[in-house]
């Protein structure tokens, strides 16, 4: 979380060094329901400041058991999207839910966090 912070950060500065409206959208994809649990209440905060917009995929498991936790609840004073993945479209990012297209993030500064699949996701690579 103090990293998503910190990222977070640098990544406002920029946008207002560039003089933008760009909204920050934050892709967000948990590694590990232990690492979540433990960090819980960090995660809630670190979005907090730098954040215009959170969009969360799926806790990324990496072989842990899945364990019961209310994501929309936790979160939801972020107002968050909640998605199954990402998928690069040229020069776009698809939004979808059960295989479906719910929305194209077409313009904005969006930065994925996590440690699982979001990377390839991003890249279009899955």
């Amino acid at each position: 979380p103090t990293e998503i912070g910190a990222t977070l950060k640098s990544a406002r500065i920029y946008a207002n060094l560039l003089n933008t409206q760009e909204k920050i959208i934050v892709i967000w994809q948990a590694h590990k329901y232990s690492r979540l649990m433990d960090n819980l209440e960090e995660f809630k905060k670190c979005f907090l400041e730098h954040c215009d917009r959170l969009i969360i995929l799926p806790v990324y498991s990496a072989s842990e058991v899945k364990r019961d936790i209310d994501l929309k609840a936790h979160f939801k004073h972020y107002n968050p999207t909640f998605i199954d993945r990402v998928r690069k479209k040229g020069d776009f990012l698809e939004l979808l839910v059960n295989d479906n297209v719910i929305e194209t993030i077409e313009k904005g500064f969006v930065i994925g966090f996590g440690a699982g699949d979001i990377t390839y996701q991003l890249r279009g690579e899955m």
